[in-house]
């Protein structure tokens, strides 16, 4: 870590709580906005925790849905909104292809049928809207 890094993870630190409470909006306004639609999975907070929903990512499930969560994705680029898949799991990563891996299925699942919708803290509540109504229009749509 270089002492710019270590200025810039400082000042950051300064924004958090802000931060957190942006993301938690944007993940309750997801929430709210996607709880009707068939065949997407939204993420959840358990009673125990208090999440930061850093990241709002949902599972599709094709059947339920219309489209999996590649074509889904490509749908959305098609309006200009940039969504993108869960992390590929390290198994499945040139340097670890011939590496021995077991029983990892779930991992490739949520691969497969995951993606992450915009949350940045800059992103507007119109911006938002318009996500939600888009990912509603396309279901089934195709």
């Amino acid at each position: 870590l270089t002492n710019i890094q270590a200025a810039v993870g400082v000042a950051q630190m300064e924004n958090l709580d802000e931060y957190v409470r942006i993301k938690r909006g944007i993940a309750e306004r997801y929430r709210k906005g996607l709880a009707d639609v068939s065949g997407l999975t939204l993420p959840t907070e358990a009673p125990w925790a208090f999440s930061t929903f850093w990241l709002y990512t949902i599972l599709v499930d094709k059947a339920g849905y219309g489209m999996d969560s590649r074509f889904l994705q490509r749908a959305l680029a098609e309006q200009n909104i940039q969504a993108r898949p869960l992390w590929a799991p390290i198994h499945t990563l040139l340097p670890y292809r011939d590496c021995q891996a077991y029983r990892i299925e779930v991992a490739d699942r949520l691969y497969r049928d995951a993606l992450s919708l915009p949350c940045s803290v800059g992103l507007g509540q119109a911006d938002q809207e318009r996500v939600i109504t888009t990912v509603h229009a396309l279901a089934h749509s195709r």
